[in-house]
């Protein structure tokens, strides 16, 4: 729940990308996390959330100090 945009009520496009390096023929891997900033979409209140936006990106600086 801390780590998923959607219960905060956003929409996002872009939260991964295919990196090439990392791909592997006949697996479905080579996928890496952007950074928010990096998101190619980002509507926030796009539906009705669980928690604010301010607290899931509080969330987000709370898992990226541990």
């Amino acid at each position: 729940m801390l780590q998923k945009s959607a219960y905060a009520g956003a929409y996002v496009y872009g939260r991964r990308q295919k990196d090439p390096s990392r791909c592997r023929p006949g697996l479905l891997t080579g996928t890496v996390k952007v950074a928010i900033a990096d998101w190619a979409v980002c509507l926030h209140a796009a539906h009705p959330g669980y928690i604010g936006w301010e607290e899931f990106m509080a969330n987000q600086g709370r898992l990226a100090d541990i």
